[in-house]
């Protein structure tokens, strides 16, 4: 017994330690939201840029969104004539879909030239430039993606020490019961282990509340994108109304081989068989009420499931089919179509990571404690 009281007091005090550590670090969502905040900037800026400019053009009964025209816009601007800045900042005052829309955009163009031929050309070339801010919110979405895969590395840390306590503890109450010296002093340590456990369910929980916290960050930047996204669409579908208008032509034959672009995003291989909603899946671009169609395909085939040898079984895969747009407006759909696709697969990367991990190994420690 002398050996047994001391060893059941140790393990209390461990016990009471590692609560007060987990308390210490409970975070709230938007907490776990600011781990990534550097990455997802850039869509913050287009988001609240974006409805400033609607919030102020409303009252005159015609909507004008800036989009990138501050963001990515002003910062190419740097350095420009004054000409080219404002073609740049034109390339994002678009907004289609809505009355005056195209027709303010056309009016914006024609103050730079009366030409039909040069005024399809600077049309294009706002389409080309809008190509490459996808491009970079592309590379934007990616690193906000393996900014989450950072944080859910260190909770995973955390978790697995925090498992690995409970095992250890575990032991430990088990050989001190097991060397108890009589039916009192079991029932003691009965009692020490019952409330030891019921405190480390309570540090479980605290986990997965941060998991959870974690899945509302990946969820909401998934939103954001979409948000920016979206937009963007606006501004691809206007400029290729806006041109067809000066062409005489169809958004179709603008669009070409483009539109009929699907790229399909293949769920992580530890989802095959799961009836699982990791996150939107549905493209701006391939709903049905979409002007180009197409987009994201979320459902593959069966047979496409199956993770790719090297690729892990939590990461969902891109296929892109293989296309060489032959102007801006096929360049602009595709990198909107590539940069969907790229917030979808990080969306369920990053949720099949967690179910994953926390599925690993035992979910949470024994509920008695022994007796």
């Amino acid at each position: 017994m002398r050996f047994v009281a001391p060893l059941v007091g140790i393990l209390f005090v461990a016990s009471i330690v590692v609560s007060a550590r987990a308390e210490a670090q409970t975070a709230r969502a938007s907490d776990a939201v600011a781990v990534c905040e550097t990455q997802r900037a850039v869509f913050k800026e287009i988001r609240d840029q974006n409805r400033q400019q609607m919030a102020a053009q409303v009252t005159r009964g015609v909507l004008v969104g800036v989009l990138a025209g501050a963001v990515a816009g002003g910062v190419a601007a740097n350095g420009q004539s004054n000409t080219a800045q404002r073609n740049t900042m034109i390339a994002g005052a678009v907004i289609g879909g809505l009355a005056g829309g195209v027709d303010q955009y056309l009016s914006a163009k024609r103050q730079i030239t009366q030409n039909n031929r040069e005024l399809a050309r600077l049309i294009e070339a706002d389409a080309t430039g809008h190509a490459s801010k996808m491009n970079g919110l592309t590379a934007s979405i990616r690193d906000t993606g393996r900014c989450r895969q950072e944080q859910i590395t260190t909770w995973q840390q955390r978790l697995d020490a925090t498992r690995g306590e409970f095992a250890q503890r575990e032991a430990a109450r088990a050989s001190a019961l097991a060397a108890a010296a009589d039916d009192r002093a079991r029932r003691e340590i009965e009692r020490d282990n019952r409330r030891q456990a019921q405190g480390d369910m309570r540090i479980m929980e605290q986990m997965s509340k941060e998991r959870d916290m974690i899945a509302a960050a990946i969820e909401d930047d998934r939103k954001l994108q979409e948000d920016v996204l979206k937009y963007y669409e606006t501004d691809i579908r206007a400029m290729a109304e806006a041109q067809a208008r000066v062409e005489a032509t169809s958004t179709a034959s603008l669009r070409g081989p483009a539109e009929g672009y699907t790229v399909a995003v293949v769920p992580p291989a530890i989802l095959a068989g799961q009836n699982v909603n990791m996150g939107s899946t549905a493209s701006a671009f391939g709903s049905s009420g979409s002007a180009f169609g197409g987009g994201v395909r979320s459902t593959p085939a069966p047979t496409a499931v199956a993770s790719a040898p090297g690729v892990e079984p939590w990461k969902a895969r891109i296929d892109r089919p293989a296309i060489r747009p032959t102007n801006g407006h096929q360049a602009a759909l595709v990198a909107h179509k590539d940069a969907s696709a790229e917030s979808v697969a990080a969306t369920q990367s990053g949720l099949a990571r967690l179910q994953m991990v926390y599925g690993m190994s035992n979910a949470a420690p024994p509920a008695s404690g022994g007796g």
